[in-house]
């Protein structure tokens, strides 16, 4: 797609195509390479492998593997369909004249990938762990576990953007209209873009990277003596680096992974009760209540996975006039001065300080970096207890009858979730005036029991 000066068509039929702006038709002989189309195939690619482990002694193992891998449902792939849709418009007539009626096309927003240079996105896993029997039927289990994702898809370039303060320029008013705080009252955006005709032009192409890093500890007690235990411990991040569409602001920046917490603790244990009657002089009533039991659980302790803040204005307010903007996961700007969580109360009422976001001063302010990052507030932890109980009733032959007890936050302990994020500025007077901004807004489920009987025969 090349820059021009629009388009104008009439009726379209075979021999009077429309030659639209930018566009290139499927039979141009400067795009198509044979009967390839548009887009240069990808090359042969190669996934190498390699692992190796070495025992140093009969109760240690040391272990290490890489390889790479190639995402084949990611990359230069796209759903077919019409390279522009003809939506025309006819104004003011009738069916009798609606031929004949003059009409007009809506600009669309288009969208593909890059013609050249495809890459497939590169996926290189690494892994570095060592094993070892300390005892008692117990194994210890210590790793790093990473991997680095090279030529990620970048799908939200848009090459046809509002350039930054576009809306602002005395050349863009629409003079007809008197401008205010809220609306500088420009042309419509498809005025406003550098190639006219269109609107968001979004072309993909192989820029991002991506790291996770995780270090991972088990511990397991095999199920010998009646009893089982596995522990396992992980602390992670993952961030992708993406980049700023240099409008105005250049350089990439860090895109954290939100869904990962950075501690998670999982603890299962299984333990058999066979003689629970001997508690009660092992009589046949003692036996037939309390011998046969089986008790399994698990346990989770977890720091609280990280949320973005998002902002609006009431009454609202145009600061940007069109390009970037460090808004969060929100549309407008705001500034960030310190961290949230350094002195956040962390109660029901307020989770973490709100103070330390500011509004934006006025047009151009585009938020400052610390707005940028979407790592901002760290969502409540907790930790919950699942407990169940079960028990064999056998009678005649093989008849049997199995009793089990469940039992979900075994202490009932109240574990918030979630926290409202949204915040809403007045422009005037720069206060904050969602009152619920900060508030825990949802808690976990409570303790719940369910029983079930099942007989087998």
């Amino acid at each position: 797609m090349v820059p021009g000066t629009g388009y104008s068509c009439g009726v379209i039929a075979p021999e009077t195509p429309c030659d639209i702006n930018g566009i290139v038709l499927q039979d141009d002989p400067t795009y198509r390479k044979g009967d390839r189309g548009f887009v240069d195939p990808i090359p042969i690619l190669f996934d190498p492998r390699v692992g190796i482990a070495w025992a140093p002694n009969p109760r240690t193992v040391i272990r290490a593997a890489t390889g790479i891998y190639h995402d084949a449902a990611s990359g230069n792939t796209f759903e077919g369909g019409p390279a522009f849709r003809f939506s025309r418009v006819t104004r003011f007539t009738d069916l009798n004249n609606y031929l004949g009626g003059t009409s007009a096309v809506q600009p669309v927003n288009v969208g593909g990938i890059v013609r050249t240079g495809h890459r497939r996105p590169q996926i290189h896993k690494y892994t570095v762990r060592i094993e070892r029997e300390i005892g008692w039927n117990i194994v210890a289990d210590v790793a790093y576990v990473g991997e680095y994702t090279r030529n990620i898809i970048d799908d939200d370039w848009d090459h046809n953007a509002i350039p930054a303060g576009a809306r602002f320029l005395p050349e863009n008013r629409d003079l007809t209209l008197t401008p205010n705080a809220a609306n500088p009252r420009a042309l419509p955006d498809v005025f406003l873009r550098p190639i006219r005709g269109f609107g968001e032009i979004e072309i993909d192409e192989p820029a991002n990277t991506a790291r996770y890093d995780s270090l991972q500890v088990q511990v397991s007690r095999r199920f010998t003596g009646r009893f089982e235990l596995t522990g396992a411990y992980t602390m992670a991040r993952a961030y992708e680096v993406d980049r700023f569409q240099n409008n105005p602001f250049t350089g990439t920046f860090r895109e954290y992974d939100l869904s990962i917490q950075d501690h998670v603790l999982v603890t299962s244990y299984q333990v058999d009760v066979p003689n629970g009657g001997r508690l009660l002089g092992n009589s046949a009533i003692a036996r037939g209540i309390l011998d046969g039991w089986r008790v399994s659980g698990i346990s989770t302790l977890a720091t609280g996975p990280w949320s973005d803040v998002s902002f609006t204005y009431n009454p609202s307010f145009e600061f940007t006039g069109g390009g970037e903007a460090c808004d969060g996961s929100g549309t407008q700007p705001f500034h960030m001065i310190g961290d949230p969580m350094a002195s956040a109360p962390k109660t029901e009422e307020r989770w973490f300080d709100p103070s330390v976001f500011q509004p934006a001063s006025g047009r151009g302010d585009r938020g400052n970096e610390a707005a940028c990052n979407n790592r901002k507030i760290q969502l409540p932890g907790f930790h919950n207890h699942d407990v169940a109980f079960y028990k064999d009733f056998t009678f005649a032959g093989d008849q049997r009858i199995t009793f089990k007890w469940e039992v979900a936050n075994l202490f009932n302990q109240v574990s918030w979730q979630s926290v409202d994020t949204s915040g809403q500025f007045n422009p005037t007077t720069g206060e904050i005036t969602d009152a619920n901004f900060g508030r825990v807004t949802a808690a976990r489920n409570e303790r719940r029991m369910v029983f079930s009987f099942r007989y087998t025969f």
